[in-house]
């Protein structure tokens, strides 16, 4: 579960007040209040911490936090295309079901999908 020093940790690198982070979690801001003053539930926690990671939050322990950013990756060799694959279905189940993806061209998203070209 995460922990009020981590919500609050949180909530300061967002430059978010108790309303911003209640309004996004579908919380009241006296609910953030109480869990940041440690009074955790369950079911508020598990939706605060999901808003957070969806802000590319990490929670690690009771008091660890690290933000990432987007992270761009290189598929290259014979396995590029099961790779791609994997990390897709990875990503997508990690972030319930949303992903987006850049590709410098047609040829190259066909390509990544196992699609060749017709001659």
């Amino acid at each position: 579960m995460i922990s009020s020093q981590q919500i609050k940790a949180a909530r300061a690198m967002l430059d978010w007040s108790q309303d911003a982070l209640a309004h996004a979690s579908g919380l009241s801001a006296a609910t953030i209040h109480n869990l940041e003053k440690g009074y955790l539930s369950p079911r508020s926690s598990i939706e605060v911490r999901r808003v957070l990671e969806e802000e590319g939050f990490e929670f690690h322990g009771q008091t660890g936090i690290e933000r990432y950013g987007d992270e761009s990756r290189i598929f290259r060799g014979p396995n590029s295309t099961g790779l791609f694959l994997e990390d897709v279905l990875s990503t997508v189940k990690k972030r319930d079901g949303e992903i987006t993806a850049i590709f410098k061209s047609k040829e190259n998203f066909t390509r990544s999908l196992g699609i060749e070209k017709e001659q």
